[in-house]
């Protein structure tokens, strides 16, 4: 980031306005930024690890266990209709219980479900992990 002056003068070219408290505040403020990167790294592994346990690894882990294509389809599917019947009523539960609650649990149980395939010896039981 450039220097402060020189971001609040090409900042007020840019839009005309003078944002010279809200970039002290940042500034001052280094916490923010702190937290603003640390979201952005929880949420980019998050979303990584559920795209990896998803696809490519999800058929192959089934395959692995001896699951014939028929199978690895149904359990794919089955992943992703959960998703679908889950999101409604935990939207619902985050506005009875509060929004920092559920994602901490949504967090936790995100988490924790790659690990739920470790102990896993036959395709069926996959059904159950997701």
């Amino acid at each position: 980031m450039p220097p402060l002056d020189i971001h609040l003068k090409s900042s007020k070219q840019r839009t005309g306005k003078e944002y010279e408290e809200l970039h002290r505040w940042i500034d001052d403020n280094k916490q923010i930024i702190f937290t603003f990167y640390t979201l952005c790294t929880v949420g980019f592994f998050a979303r990584m690890s559920y795209a990896m346990a998803r696809t490519p690894i999800l058929p192959l882990f089934a395959l692995s266990l001896g699951a014939k294509p028929e199978a690895i389809g149904f359990v794919v599917g089955a992943s992703t209709i959960t998703g679908i019947f889950f999101k409604l009523p935990a939207g619902t539960l985050s506005d009875i219980y509060g929004r920092y609650k559920m994602l901490l649990i949504s967090i936790l149980v995100f988490a924790l479900t790659p690990f739920a395939c470790i102990p896993l010896t036959r395709d069926f039981y996959l059904l159950f992990s997701f």
